[in-house]
């Protein structure tokens, strides 16, 4: 991967792999929506993406639990 310029700041991060015996890994690393909030709203109060942010935050946790689920039932 590259490096990331200093000015950015990395919300979420996804791996899928596969092991040498067939075993699928999924690994979700994103920031606590309400953490997020929270120093974002220490940061700027008045920055008007923080709620958009926090909520799409939220909705990747949820969406990467269900991939994660269908994908641990389908190879049972």
């Amino acid at each position: 991967m590259q490096d990331r310029p200093k000015n950015r700041a990395l919300l979420a991060q996804f791996t899928i792999e596969l092991t040498q015996d067939g075993r699928v890994c999924l690994e979700n690393k994103t920031v606590n929506p309400d953490l997020f909030r929270e120093a974002m709203d220490e940061w700027n109060q008045d920055y008007e993406g923080t709620l958009a942010l926090t909520n799409m935050l939220r909705e990747v946790k949820v969406r990467f639990e269900e991939l994660s689920d269908q994908t641990h039932n389908a190879l049972r």
